[in-house]
């Protein structure tokens, strides 16, 4: 088996395997190519093996950043607790979201001045129109009044700035 073969099969192993562990097959979001790909043990032998790694670009449209301390009377542990069990699976599992992520701020780099927010939270959307669709769901409207009700919270949409060559300011 030729390596060009070789690693599609590997690749389409891999898209198997995700999908079996319950993960979801996104179409048209990821191109995939082959960073690197190496024999593992020797190409003659039975058992050999070639491990390919892979990179991906995701198709991002907007990234939301949210930055926000807990409400008097939230506590950082109830929070944590419902966004682990609640806020993180239900936003995932959105078709328009690409990565939701929430971090716990831990200090400010540099510095030993007070930090202005507790928590951060990353939202990678695919398509803006699609997600005022996706919140606009009952469930999707329960789950933000939940995190209104413990949270205030500053919400910032960003793009990625333009340009091929990241040498070149223009």
């Amino acid at each position: 088996m030729g390596e060009a073969a070789a690693a599609t099969m590997a690749v389409s192993l891999l898209a198997q395997s995700s999908a079996s562990r319950g993960r979801r097959h996104k179409r048209g979001v990821f191109r995939i190519r082959i960073a690197a790909m190496r024999r593992a043990t020797d190409p003659g032998r039975p058992g050999s093996r070639i491990v390919v790694i892979i990179s991906g670009e995701s198709a991002v449209s907007t990234r939301i950043l949210a930055l926000f301390n807990l409400r008097d009377g939230t506590t950082p542990a109830a929070y944590e607790q419902w966004a682990r069990t609640t806020d993180l699976p239900v936003v995932n599992a959105l078709p328009s979201i690409e990565r939701f992520e929430v971090f716990r701020v831990t200090g400010r780099l540099g510095g030993d001045t007070a930090i202005p927010y507790a928590y951060a939270e990353v939202i990678d959307v695919r398509d803006m129109a699609a997600f005022s669709q996706d919140v606009a769901t009952p469930r999707m409207q329960a789950v933000a009044s939940e995190f209104a009700a413990m949270a205030d919270t500053v919400f910032l949409t960003t793009e990625p700035l333009s340009g091929d060559d990241p040498k070149d300011p223009a």
